[in-house]
Protein backbone atom coordinates (compact mmCIF):
# COMPACT_ATOMS: atom_id res chain seq x y z
CA UNK A 1 0.00 0.00 0.00
CA UNK A 2 0.93 3.60 -0.80
CA UNK A 3 0.14 6.58 1.03
CA UNK A 4 -0.44 10.31 -0.13
CA UNK A 5 -0.86 12.71 3.03
CA UNK A 6 -2.38 15.56 1.78
CA UNK A 7 -0.87 19.61 3.02
CA UNK A 8 -2.50 18.84 6.90
CA UNK A 9 -0.41 16.24 7.59
CA UNK A 10 2.97 17.16 8.87
CA UNK A 11 6.17 16.01 6.26
CA UNK A 12 7.60 14.51 9.62
CA UNK A 13 4.92 11.97 9.58
CA UNK A 14 6.17 10.75 6.02
CA UNK A 15 9.73 10.69 7.40
CA UNK A 16 8.96 8.28 10.01
CA UNK A 17 6.91 6.38 8.55
CA UNK A 18 9.41 6.02 5.77
CA UNK A 19 12.01 4.75 8.15
CA UNK A 20 9.43 2.25 9.56
CA UNK A 21 9.70 1.12 5.54
CA UNK A 22 6.46 2.20 4.86
CA UNK A 23 5.67 4.28 1.01
CA UNK A 24 4.42 7.50 1.55
CA UNK A 25 4.30 11.05 -0.56
CA UNK A 26 3.76 14.31 0.82
CA UNK A 27 1.41 16.73 -1.35
CA UNK A 28 5.21 19.20 -1.27
CA UNK A 29 7.64 16.18 -2.56
CA UNK A 30 4.55 16.21 -5.61
CA UNK A 31 4.68 19.71 -6.68
CA UNK A 32 0.98 19.94 -5.70
CA UNK A 33 0.44 22.48 -2.21
CA UNK A 34 -2.34 24.47 -2.51
CA UNK A 35 -3.88 22.33 -4.95
CA UNK A 36 -7.81 21.30 -5.00
CA UNK A 37 -9.33 18.29 -3.30
CA UNK A 38 -10.31 17.07 -6.50
CA UNK A 39 -6.53 17.50 -8.23
CA UNK A 40 -5.08 15.79 -4.86
CA UNK A 41 -7.78 12.67 -5.52
CA UNK A 42 -6.45 12.92 -9.39
CA UNK A 43 -3.03 12.70 -8.34
CA UNK A 44 -3.22 10.13 -5.78
CA UNK A 45 -5.54 7.63 -7.98
CA UNK A 46 -3.27 8.10 -10.86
Amino acid sequence: MKLYFDEHVHPLVAVMLRERGIDCRTTREAGNLGRSDEDQLRYATA
